[in-house]
């Protein structure tokens, strides 16, 4: 019943982001860092201290950068001992504390941002295709459960060892009222994490456009579907054309191939603002209540070529980072102009009408 009860009010609460007049879209050009070795492949992204942190999927090694990218620090490497990764692929910070989703070894380990293992935490197999992962100040984590059928935070690790499941999430029905969705049951639990103010915890939809927030104890503060002509198109692509045809990002949820409409999802913890990453390099900008406040059109420089397919954002004040696939690195972009409003605007044809 409770569950019901919270499906139905986020789906009153849908709206809650529309704006009343067309979101602005910003061109944010991009550059890539070139202090870091071409062979590292970014497999999650961060923010710990106003230094962007990286997680090498090709060494199983936790990166800190600095300047231009090049490593400060470094940490981990291949195997299960304490302080080792196997195929790690999620990472999240808050008040200086580092959480990496140890997937293949069936844990959490919670780090210092000295490096040093604070916590082992272990998870069940259950967990074993979750891809997102957040901390809180207070430091409890939330694992995403893409296995299960009815949450959007599978669950919340708090800090004295207990646990709590985690939040009532949206069915495919939920996320596209009237069509067939039905293959895509499971894909509508993967979600993508992130924590902001006061423990509370931010969940972006992988194959619909919708975002919610939770409170610290999992209870449903809004959802969002955002809008626009670009959020529809997004919606268009996702529906009618097969995997693969349409330039996003091709991956396999739940044993279903999709293309993924959203695919990160970062807090500024300076400014609270909330900054959601969509296919073909748009970034949504909501304020904390989830009003829409304007786009960013994420420049790669690429010439006309494919555009770097950017899968992770992180943003720290004047600066939003990326990690990218097809050309493997991260990129950094400044926004300090962004609410001076004086970021070049992505004209209507660039911006497909928004």
């Amino acid at each position: 019943m409770k569950a019901a009860a919270a499906t139905v009010l986020s789906l009153a609460l849908l709206s809650l982001g529309a704006p009343t007049t067309a979101l602005p879209v910003r061109r944010v050009q991009m550059r890539r860092l070139s202090g870091l070795n071409p062979a590292v492949v970014p497999s999650g992204l961060a923010i710990v201290d106003g230094h962007p942190l990286v997680m090498d999927g090709y060494s199983d090694r936790l990166l800190m950068l600095g300047a231009h990218g090049r490593p400060i620090a470094a940490w981990g490497s291949i195997g299960g001992q304490v302080g080792e990764f196997y195929h790690p692929n999620a990472i999240a910070a808050s008040n200086g504390r580092i959480a990496i989703l140890d997937q293949a070894n069936g844990r959490v380990q919670v780090l210092s941002d000295a490096g040093s293992v604070e916590r082992l935490i272990p998870i069940s197999s259950s967990f074993s295709i979750s891809r997102s992962i957040a901390m809180s100040p207070d430091g409890t984590v939330v694992v995403s459960d893409p296995e299960s059928q009815t949450a959007a935070l599978g669950l919340f690790l708090r800090p004295d060892g207990s646990r709590q499941p985690g939040a009532p999430g949206l069915s495919a029905a939920n996320l596209y009222p009237g069509a067939d969705v039905d293959r895509f049951e499971r894909a509508a639990h993967f979600v993508w994490l992130t924590s902001g103010e006061r423990g509370s915890i931010y969940a972006a939809y992988a194959i619909a456009p919708v975002v919610q927030k939770f409170d610290r104890l999992g209870r449903n503060v809004f959802t969002v579907r955002l809008s626009g002509h670009f959020a529809r198109r997004l919606e268009t692509f996702f529906l009618r054309y097969p995997p693969g045809e349409n330039g996003m990002l091709k991956s396999v949820l739940g044993g279903t191939p999709a293309d993924l409409v959203l695919k990160s999802i970062a807090v500024d913890e300076r400014s609270g603002d909330i900054y959601v990453l969509t296919g073909l390099n748009r970034v949504y900008r909501l304020a904390r209540n989830g009003r829409q406040l304007g786009c960013l059109q994420l420049d790669f420089g690429n010439g006309g070529g494919v555009p770097p397919g950017a899968t992770g954002i992180a943003v720290d004040g004047n600066a939003i980072f990326a990690i990218c696939i097809f050309r493997p690195g991260i990129y950094k972009g400044n926004i300090s102009a962004l609410v001076a409003g004086k970021i070049n605007r992505v004209s209507r044809t660039q911006r497909g009408g928004d």
